[in-house]
């Protein structure tokens, strides 16, 4: 097994850098909020397998909506809450932008 096998384990979609991976899900219900809570706790069982160790003190997450108001929820590796953020350069995106039409690209 190699980190490039990281995406065939779980069940959102992966994006891989480098020694870097960002996990991502669209949340709309309760119910895809488990989905990707679920993949927290296969990406720590995945780690354990390769005896490797993600850093979620390294580790956060970004909520993007053209909502006014937006549901929270929290992010969880093992037992610790990611912390969240309002922009990552890996997808090029800011939230404080997310009303202004952006186009994305890499």
């Amino acid at each position: 097994m190699f980190f490039n096998d990281l995406p065939d384990h779980l069940t959102s979609d992966t994006s891989l850098f480098a020694e870097n991976a960002i996990i991502y899900h669209q949340i709309h219900t309760v119910e895809d909020q488990a989905i990707l809570q679920d993949n927290q706790v296969k990406l720590a069982e995945w780690e354990q397998l390769l005896d490797m160790e993600f850093h979620p003190q390294r580790s956060s997450y970004l909520t993007l909506s053209r909502a006014s108001k937006t549901k929270t929820y929290k992010c969880i590796h093992k037992v610790v809450i990611l912390a969240e953020e309002s922009s990552t350069k890996y997808l090029l995106v800011d939230q404080r932008q997310q009303n202004k039409k952006m186009p994305l690209s890499r």
